[in-house]
């Protein structure tokens, strides 16, 4: 059984706390979103940081990057979307696109030709990156609550909202399946494995679940043994081929559990535990080209590890 990797192999201080976290394809890079309202782009083979984009007016809550690795899209409580140029720094489009902090964004349809944006409001919108027009191509409204977290696959896009519900909506058909996670606690994060086949949530005081994307079965649950995340978003993700759930908790420590048996692989401390939102370990990101990853906190540290 191959060894999760547990070494820090360096840290990247930030003067405000740290919400989301993106490595390009390669994980030569890191991108970095916080609370001060800038994104920053790190090396990550020299752990250094190499710009700084005062993109935001307010806190950075989400970042993306395209799977070009040409185009940033950012966003948070200032309710803009905003598509960067990597290469020149440069903004390319800034829309207000929601009447709510967007909580979530991604790069969706054929050649990353659309932008996603997940809100507060409560809806899903999408934008045609390849038009001037501010008016969204499609907007959903299903969700009863605040959208919190999108993925897509294929030609599928996966909404989770507060409502405790995950949607899974085919662009192309128009038909949505719904599949209700847990309406007690409310879905805070949503990610595919590589095959799309399973996705992988994570519930407000409910554990982690992964989730059968064909039946809407849960097929393992995660949760107890210390790991909680009960007042902030927190996110998971699968790493090393989906072999592990990578879960950031709420006490400063991050947790990683087998997907096979359901067995802990390993327990790291990110930051001091106590210190209330100091100490949540907002995001969590694994990438398998680099076999590294990434854990970003309410400190306004973010770990690599390897």
């Amino acid at each position: 059984m191959t060894t999760f990797p547990t070494t820090p192999l360096t840290r990247l201080h930030h003067p405000t706390a740290v919400h989301t976290i993106s490595f390009t394809s390669t994980g030569q890079y890191l991108l970095t979103g916080s609370q001060d309202g800038k994104l920053r782009l790190y090396n990550t083979l020299r752990q250094s940081l190499i710009q700084t984009l005062p993109t935001h007016n307010s806190a950075i809550l989400t970042v993306s990057i395209s799977p070009s690795n040409t185009l940033l899209l950012s966003a948070g409580t200032d309710k803009a979307l905003q598509l960067t140029d990597v290469a020149t720094a440069s903004p390319l489009r800034r829309i207000l696109a929601h009447p709510g902090t967007i909580n979530s964004t991604l790069f969706c349809g054929e050649a990353a030709s659309l932008a996603a944006s997940g809100s507060q409001d409560g809806t899903a919108k999408f934008w045609d990156l390849k038009s001037h027009d501010t008016r969204p191509v499609a907007s959903l409204a299903d969700a009863k609550d605040g959208v919190t977290s999108l993925a897509a696959a294929q030609r599928e896009v996966l909404v989770g909202s507060l409502d405790g519900r995950v949607r899974i909506y085919d662009l192309r058909g128009g038909r949505c399946v719904i599949d209700t996670v847990d309406p007690a606690g409310g879905v805070m994060c949503v990610s595919l494995d590589e095959s799309g086949g399973r996705y992988l949530v994570s519930c407000l005081g409910g554990g982690v679940r992964v989730m059968s994307r064909g039946t809407g079965g849960c097929e393992r649950f995660f949760g107890g043994g210390g790991y909680t995340n009960e007042k902030y978003r927190v996110r998971s993700t699968f790493g090393m081929q989906d072999q592990v759930v990578i879960a950031g908790a709420e006490d400063g420590e991050v947790f990683v559990w087998d997907v096979v048996t359901g067995e802990g692989r390993g327990r790291v401390r990110h930051t001091e535990e106590g210190k209330g939102r100091e100490s949540v370990v907002a995001d969590v990101k694994w990438c398998e080209e680099g076999k590294i990853w990434a854990s970003a906190g309410g400190d306004g540290c973010v770990v690599l590890w390897e």
